[in-house]
């Protein structure tokens, strides 16, 4: 053998062991962990940031040992422009490999967010803020904005009452509109042609159907309750009497005041807002509440009776009354066992 072919095989042998060292280096990053301890790390990856930033949250929070073998990697298969923004939970105990694909599937955290029943908007601003979904003022603004009002056919200065109470399932990084949207949305599945029906019956508007569901729904978590409450609040309406609602005066200190100190007074029932209905006739001027659909379905179905008042009987339930003489005397009696 000449020695132009020794040297050209001696190159080969050389240029195969460094390939097949690199290779099996490569092939142990990428699928052998920084470390079988597993430990959970949550990773938030923001719209914009470029691989190498990507990398080096990876490589702080010690889910990849060599970053450059990681930059590579993606380069070569082509997903370095692929990766998507969001929340992500990983462990130590998971290969490069693994972690890229996840990143490059956009497998971010899904939020589970239940709503209760009667939260007004800024309890559902604080609950989803709570959750790191949101930026609570962004979104409370974005609740009063009258072209995205407009936009979803609401009736209102806000979207509150829009807001169906429900089971939810967001992730880290979602736009604060396309929150309140998914909330609405909702909503009008529920609210369907048969409401609206029985609405226009009634003479009742969307959003008055709503203000009375929310007043219904602050007032008593009783189902077979909702419809007599309902019954007091419209045969008040009918006779022109004052609703003498608490949760609406409550509501009207929070919006305009801003907060609430837990106990009503006189001077709360007698300070003004548009809200309090110890001064005002008729129906506040919107929702004071985002009511789930019984609520709904009792201020269009009230129960078939001459109520005009009820006091709270002190465990939950209510003692209701056709004139003011029996209401008088409940209130006697209930007020004293509080006290």
């Amino acid at each position: 053998m000449s020695a132009s072919k020794r040297y050209l095989l001696l190159l080969l042998t050389i240029l195969y062991m460094i390939t097949t060292s690199i290779f099996f280096e490569m092939y142990h990053f990428l699928f052998h962990p920084s470390s079988y301890e597993r430990r959970l790390k949550t990773i938030y990856i923001f719209p914009g940031m470029n691989l190498r930033e990507v990398t080096e949250i990876l490589t702080k929070n010690e889910l990849i040992r060599d970053a450059d073998k990681f930059i590579l990697w993606a380069k070569i298969t082509g997903c370095a422009s692929r990766i998507k923004a969001g929340e992500y939970q990983f462990n130590t105990a998971m290969p490069p490999r693994e972690i890229l694909d996840r990143l490059v599937d956009g497998s971010t955290v899904i939020h589970k967010v239940t709503v209760p029943e009667g939260y007004n908007l800024f309890q559902v601003a604080k609950l989803l803020s709570q959750k790191h979904l949101i930026d609570e003022e962004k979104f409370i603004q974005k609740a009063f904005d009258p072209e995205l009002i407009s936009s979803l056919d609401v009736e209102g200065l806000s979207l509150e009452g829009y807001l169906y109470p429900d089971t939810y399932y967001f992730r880290w990084g979602m736009d604060e509109e396309d929150i309140l949207k998914t909330m609405v949305n909702r909503f009008y599945t529920v609210y369907n042609s048969k409401f609206k029906d029985v609405a226009t019956k009634r003479g009742l508007s969307k959003r008055e159907v709503l203000t009375l569901a929310s007043l219904i729904e602050k007032e008593t978590s009783i189902p077979q309750e909702r419809p007599l409450i309902s019954a007091v609040f419209h045969n008040r309406l009918k006779k022109g009497m004052r609703l003498e609602c608490d949760p609406t005066v409550i509501y009207g200190l929070i919006k305009y005041f801003g907060e609430f100190k837990g106990n009503i007074t006189k001077e709360d029932l007698g300070t003004k807002t548009p809200y309090n209905t110890y001064l005002i006739r008729g129906l506040p001027p919107g929702p004071i509440s985002n009511p789930g659909e019984a609520a709904i379905h009792a201020a269009l179905y009230p129960a078939e009776t001459n109520y005009l008042y009820f006091v709270s009987m002190n465990d939950g339930t209510h003692y209701f009354s056709r004139n003011l003489r029996e209401h008088s005397r409940a209130v006697r009696k209930y007020q004293k066992m509080r006290r």
